[in-house]
């Protein structure tokens, strides 16, 4: 599956790419749930990134699932990266249906993920 996805109001949209095959290779933020950060008040950027370097950065282009590999029929497991904590974690990539995915993840013990919607 590659395309861009929404997840639900309010969160940022994820553009996914893909290689050969429909192997999802990684996923980006491809728009912000706004397009100025409320406690700035400037565009967006990965300001909770652990490495200062890379704080300033835009947040449009920021991977957030990567390191994808096939696991199983329409299932792939690799990294999630948290915008708003600025960790990564396991995680796993589930193609629901042809217009829906899942994203799971796990984090100190709790346990949960959302379906995304392809909107493109």
């Amino acid at each position: 599956m590659k395309g861009l996805l929404k997840f639900f109001e309010g969160l940022p949209n994820l553009r996914v790419t893909s290689r050969a095959r429909r192997r999802p290779r990684s996923s980006t933020i491809a728009k912000p749930k706004s397009s100025i950060d409320p406690q700035t008040g400037l565009p967006w950027t990965d300001k909770n990134n652990p490495d200062p370097a890379h704080r300033g950065r835009p947040l449009i282009g920021v991977p957030v699932l990567y390191g994808l590999v096939p696991d199983g029929p329409g299932h792939w497991s690799g990294r999630l990266y948290n915008i708003d904590n600025g960790n990564s974690y396991a995680g796993h990539l589930l193609e629901i249906d042809p217009r829906t995915i899942r994203v799971e993840g796990c984090a100190i013990g709790i346990c949960g993920g959302q379906n995304m919607t392809r909107i493109k």
